[in-house]
């Protein structure tokens, strides 16, 4: 313990006698008379910031794909009726048209004003039409 009071009194530290007049001609000698090592750039090298891109963009795939299989119940997509032509045409054109036609003939006023019609010319022309006469009174 005793070395240890003797230290705070003075700097165990020293520089060399005329280090800082010798330390820059020492570097220079050296230094002086080597080449620069320079590693040549080859076409990896150059390409390596690419190839972290790309493989980034495959593994963000890869995960994606991964998620959507891990995550899909199967049930969110709905089966579609295959349809043919004639029978798109058949039914929804057809129904369209029959809308289209009974909002048209709703919206226009009536040009013809029609006198009170009895009841018995109303089931003679159904009758006429080869309307069975139960479903005309169902009707009524």
């Amino acid at each position: 313990m005793e070395e240890f009071k003797n230290i705070k009194d003075r700097n165990p530290f020293r520089v060399p006698d005329n280090y800082f007049e010798q330390v820059t001609g020492r570097i220079i000698e050296s230094t002086a008379g080597r080449e620069s090592e320079t590693k040549a750039s080859g076409f990896l090298y150059r390409m390596r910031p690419y190839m972290a891109v790309a493989a980034s963009i495959a593994a963000l795939a890869v995960l994606t794909v991964a998620a959507l299989r891990y995550f899909d119940r199967g049930d969110s997509i709905m089966e579609m009726p295959v349809l043919s032509f004639q029978e798109f045409t058949d039914n929804y054109l057809h129904e369209i048209d029959l809308l289209t036609l009974e909002e048209t003939v709703a919206a226009t006023p009536s040009l013809y004003v029609i006198d009170e019609i009895s009841s018995g010319e109303i089931i003679e022309y159904l009758l006429a039409e080869n309307i069975a006469i139960d479903e005309i009174y169902e009707m009524l």
